[in-house]
């Protein structure tokens, strides 16, 4: 068996590929970056504080996030590592914003995998309507 046929192969391959694909930063198509600048902010410098979520006066209230796509990828964040992974052990039932004075609020409502479901507020004040 020659080996002249598989570099034939590969090269042609190559010559296949559209023009407009980047593969820079490590072969991450460009809806992907985004996705890994979130977290890369995500972990540098988000906070939770205030209660367990349980009531908009005991919510959990995000810091640090300079954007809302920042904040709510934090919210998911949150529940990740209180509840487990998305899909896996939880699934979003809801997600609707609330107003309380001058407080702004995400309610999230979640199925866990027995069937239950948990209601939790997260104060979004510092990030609403930045972009």
């Amino acid at each position: 068996m020659s080996i002249k046929p598989y570099i034939a192969l590969t090269i042609l391959s190559l010559l296949l590929i559209p023009n407009d694909i980047n593969f820079s930063r490590g072969g991450i198509i460009p809806e992907a970056w985004a996705q890994d600048d979130y977290q890369r902010d995500l972990l540098g410098g988000i906070t939770f504080e205030g209660g367990g979520g349980r009531s908009p006066d005991a919510a959990v209230i995000i810091k640090g996030a300079k954007d809302t796509v920042v904040g709510i990828a934090a919210e998911h964040y949150y529940l990740e590592m209180k509840y487990g992974k998305q899909n896996v052990k939880w699934n979003l039932v809801s997600q609707s914003l609330l107003h309380k004075q001058d407080r702004h609020f995400d309610l999230i409502k979640i199925r866990l995998v027995d069937g239950s479901q948990k209601e939790i507020y997260f104060d979004i004040t510092e990030f609403f309507g930045k972009m």
